[in-house]
């Protein structure tokens, strides 16, 4: 088992894992972001900052490597950076029209949720789908004709 140190870890949150498999993780009192590999090595330019990240917490990667934050306590804004830790975003990050965002998730339709303290709100369309390996191995092309899954 790797431990990892080191990247800028101040109050670290949720993590969140790559397709290259590197851990993401949001840092609360140091607003960044840190990033490290499958050995517990940090990026040597992690922390990651700007993008509006304030108060950070939950994080995930969509099918192409761009990682989500979602921004808590009294600011509510989602933040996105690219697979190198640049900010995507603005410098206020996009505005979720809650008050704070404590959690974040991405479905297989590219849609991005943030959950806070007054509602839910669905960014539409902006992230790329993750699909899952066993999903993945269900539906064309990757399906095969000699599955062995259970089919009704």
């Amino acid at each position: 088992m790797a431990s990892a140190g080191g990247g800028g870890l101040d109050f670290p949150q949720y993590v969140a894992i790559d397709g290259s498999g590197n851990a993401w993780t949001a840092n609360e009192v140091g607003n960044s972001l840190s990033e490290f590999n499958s050995s517990g090595v940090a990026n040597s330019s992690s922390p990651f900052t700007g993008g509006g990240l304030n108060i950070p917490n939950a994080v995930a990667v969509d099918g192409s490597g761009r990682v989500w934050i979602a921004n808590g306590f009294g600011y509510g804004g989602v933040s996105e950076f690219s697979p190198a830790g640049s900010a995507i975003c603005g410098k206020n990050g996009y505005s979720a029209g809650t008050t704070s965002s404590t959690g974040i998730a991405l479905d297989g339709s590219g849609n991005v949720w943030a959950i806070g303290g007054t509602g839910v709100v669905e960014f539409v369309g902006v992230a790329t789908p993750v699909v899952t390996p066993i999903v993945a191995n269900l539906l064309p092309p990757y399906a095969s004709n000699n599955s062995t899954v259970n089919k009704p």
